[in-house]
């Protein structure tokens, strides 16, 4: 003999509640990976961030340089010099 399954009304909510949660947060997830997986960036691309990095960094060093005494921006002159000599 075989034993149907009878849902109560409790068990079909929670069900529908389980999948209601579930359904978004796994495609969500897979819409996540998808896209991780298809950016690259291009090497032109990467290269202009890098060199408009490099260009900020720059000007904060100067204001920062410029904000710092003169004899110890003479100092940091110096250990630049140093390890640009190496």
């Amino acid at each position: 003999m075989s034993k149907k399954w009878h849902l109560t009304d409790r068990t079909k909510m929670l069900l529908k509640l389980e999948l209601a949660i579930t359904l978004p947060a796994v495609a969500l997830m897979a819409f996540n990976i998808w896209n991780l997986k298809h950016i690259q960036r291009d090497q032109a691309i990467e290269a202009a961030i890098q060199r408009d990095f490099n260009y900020i960094l720059k000007i904060a060093e100067k204001k920062a340089l410029a904000k710092l005494p003169i004899w110890l921006s003479l100092s940091v002159d110096s250990i630049r010099n140093r390890k640009m000599a190496r």
